[in-house]
């Protein structure tokens, strides 16, 4: 067994003798209350997809998550919910227990802490401590000004936004402030977050399903032959030949985020209701929590053959996706309220340093580079065998503007959401995969029947400026009282260099069945 097994091993025995002492003294001499207070409640989950179209696989999935409360004081209440998954869209996984500080994880079977925390109520103060999500914005989908947790994208269209949101350690102060009657506002509510560290997103490998293609097309390096050739030449003294073709290798690897005190993060949120509208304004400094890597690429020599006239070279090309952390400030602002039957909702946030995944046909633009550079790429490849190749950034850090309005109605049974959202680059930047500004539409309708048992739905998504779209139907069905089967159609197009159309090949029946308890 290894040492990092050992210690990991070791450490889940501390936590969790730590939770179980915890339990005991706050119980006293008396468990009873504690059994009567003690609440426990989850689901158990199967799910299996079909590909429609030449894709990678993704195997039938079976995930549960607990969720338990307890009070073990008056004021003090604490929270656990266990997550485990085995198959899915993984590829060679091993067994493990998720960790926060690793973005490329594919464990199967795995267990996960979504959330762990103690909660402190004093009257009108409320203090927690541990791993939490926090909800923040009012758009449908992925709010701008929801930025504390990270998301797991392993299957991001099918699965639930509130699944795929990861916890984080973190401590909330939360006050809930008097009633300001002459400025008719209520329900005011301030919070104050501390993230010690950064938690990354967590990201498929590139051999796996959902693993960006924007991302998979930078991994090829072509360096521009007739003058590589040349500067071989040079080197070589010889009359030289590239074989035109170069096999590529794309890599993942991980890098966790920086130890340092200032490697956290703060946010700050103040809302409430003035004149029947809610609304928040929001701040944050601290790690990005969305998808980032760098990216490396090298040329090796894969052969050398010296013939009579001249000498033949083979490449290969070595990419890497590198994990990546960047801070980011975001600033932001929310609106709904209700008018009639009609429910209108409002958001935006600006973003500084913010990054962005580029479109492959920027990331490597080797015609570019420089009779020096290509120049010191021959030598190394004659004297060593590889050289690192000069790529562009694969998520530059940008400043953004995104906000959105939607609004939704309910009329016999019948619920409607219609939205509109979009993105603006403040920067000057390369092509990236989203547009500038891009546009998204979002649509969704949903309708009940037989006494509510049966449910059909469909959303999807399309954006105006690069013509990425989605569309998802399903039927839902409750077989009898906490078990739901689920059958859909996933459906996804448009431009490869774009957000959305570069998963155009991941059109898949999804069959679902869910069992609550």
């Amino acid at each position: 067994m290894s040492v990092r097994l050992r210690r990991r091993r070791h450490a889940i025995r501390v936590a969790a003798t730590s939770v179980l002492l915890s339990v005991v003294f706050a119980a006293h001499a008396d468990p009873l209350p504690l059994i009567r207070d003690l609440e426990a409640s989850g689901y158990l989950d199967g799910l299996a997809v079909v590909e429609t179209r030449r894709s990678r696989k993704q195997l039938p999935q079976a995930l549960g998550e607990v969720w338990f409360g307890v009070a073990l004081t008056e004021h003090v209440r604490g929270h656990l919910s266990l997550r485990g998954q085995v198959g899915g869209p993984y590829v060679h996984p091993t067994p493990n227990v998720l960790g926060f500080v690793h973005a490329f994880q594919n464990a199967s079977p795995y267990l996960e802490f979504s959330e762990a925390y103690l909660g402190v109520d004093l009257g009108p103060v409320d203090a927690r401590i541990g791993v939490q999500k926090f909800a923040w914005g009012k758009l449908d989908g992925i709010a701008p000004t929801d930025v504390i947790n990270p998301l797991d994208y392993h299957d991001p269209f099918v699965r639930d936004l509130a699944e795929a949101k990861m916890g984080v350690p973190a401590a909330a102060l939360t006050w809930n402030l008097p009633y300001l009657t002459r400025l008719r506002l209520r329900d005011l509510a301030a919070t104050l977050i501390y993230v010690p560290f950064a938690v990354p997103a967590r990201l498929p490998l590139t051999r796996e399903r959902w693993f960006p293609e924007a991302a998979r097309r930078a991994s090829r390096v072509t360096l521009p032959r007739e003058r590589i050739e040349r500067f071989l030449e040079e080197e070589l003294n010889a009359p030289v030949t590239v074989d035109p073709d170069v096999p590529a290798e794309l890599r993942t690897e991980n890098q966790r985020p920086p130890k340092r005190l200032d490697a956290g993060g703060l946010a700050l949120r103040l809302g409430g209701m003035w004149r029947g509208v809610d609304w928040d304004l929001y701040e944050y400094i601290g790690p990005d929590t969305g998808p980032n890597g760098d990216l490396r690429a090298t040329a090796l020599l894969q052969h050398l053959a010296i013939g009579p006239d001249e000498i033949t070279l083979g490449l290969r090309s070595r990419s890497t996706v590198k994990q990546a952390t960047d801070r980011v400030m975001m600033t932001g602002v929310d609106l709904a309220t209700e008018v009639g039957s009609v429910t209108f909702r409002g958001e935006a946030a600006a973003f500084h340093d913010r990054p962005y995944l580029t479109a492959q046909s920027e990331v490597v633009r080797l015609e570019s580079l420089s009779d020096a550079q290509l120049r010191r790429i021959a030598r190394n490849l004659v004297n060593g065998g590889h050289s690192r190749v000069p790529v562009g950034e694969l998520f530059p850090a940008l400043d953004s503007v995104e906000w959105g309005t939607g609004a939704d109605y309910t009329w016999r049974g019948w619920f409607g959401l219609l939205q509109v959202a979009q993105v603006f680059i403040l920067d000057a930047a390369p092509r990236l995969v989203v547009a500038d500004p891009e546009t998204r539409m979002t649509a969704s309708i949903r309708k009940t029947f037989r006494a509510e048992r049966l449910t059909l739905e469909a959303r999807g998504i399309y954006t105006i400026d690069r013509g990425g779209w989605f569309f998802f139907p399903r039927a839902s069905y409750l077989v009898r009282e906490g078990l739901r089967l689920q059958a859909g159609y996933l459906a996804i197009g448009g431009s490869r260099n774009s957000l959305i159309g570069q998963f155009g090949t991941n059109d898949e029946f999804v069959v679902q069945l869910r069992y609550y308890f």
